[in-house]
């Protein structure tokens, strides 16, 4: 997931040697989320990452503390879907959270002499300095694992969040193949609930959501 920094820092200069309609950037653009060629099965490793959403209208509070406040505020988050390797091989979409940093400016200096965000001839680039990459759902053992993202899954659904930031929304298949509506706590921590019926019709009981712990 790539994320553009205007800060007023000036963006990238482009050469118009090769073409008179190259134009040089007001932004400065990285790869934000952390990606792995070959994800080691079932882990938390990543191949793609897609329908990327903004946390609250003013970030969310992190865990711990009266209602969040001992672990302070995160201003800055992004939801997004992430692709894992399942145990058995299978690839399925995960709800994760990106914390960024408060500081947008933040994002042009590399998280170490290593890591340089534009990467090297062997290696992917690298995420900025302050940028955590975080797992919400573990959704491998049910009989519909992952969350809905078109096709076999379910209807193609962005990751929503509340305006407060506390919950995303998401959308899984539940035990019968229905698609059904889900809240995760963005904080992490605790069960997800049912929230609505998207596609069904028939009243159905509530049922265990998509665990947000191993």
């Amino acid at each position: 997931m790539a994320l553009t920094v205007l800060d007023g820092g000036g963006g990238v200069q482009v050469s118009t040697a090769e073409h008179p309609r190259n134009h040089s950037g007001e932004g400065f653009t990285v790869l934000a989320t952390k990606h792995a060629d070959d994800p080691a099965p079932g882990g938390d490793e990543i191949t793609r990452a897609v329908e990327e959403a903004w946390i609250g209208e003013r970030g969310y509070a992190r865990a711990g503390g009266s209602g969040g406040g001992g672990g302070g505020w995160q201003r800055r988050a992004l939801a997004f879907l992430g692709e894992v390797t399942t145990a058995s091989g299978a690839k399925i979409m995960e709800l994760f959270v990106l914390d960024l940093p408060d500081d947008c400016s933040a994002l042009r200096e590399a998280s170490g002499p290593a890591t340089p965000l534009q990467g090297t001839s062997v290696r992917r680039p690298h995420p900025p300095h302050g940028v955590s990459q975080r797992r919400l759902t573990h959704t491998w053992g049910r009989a519909h694992p992952g969350l809905s993202q078109g096709g076999h899954s379910g209807p193609r659904f962005w990751p929503r969040s509340s305006p407060c930031g506390a919950l995303v929304a998401v959308v899984a298949l539940d035990q019968e193949g229905v698609p059904q509506l889900f809240t995760v706590r963005t904080a992490g921590g605790g069960g997800a609930r049912w929230r609505g019926v998207l596609m069904s019709r028939r009243p159905r009981s509530a049922e265990p959501a998509p665990s947000t712990r191993r």
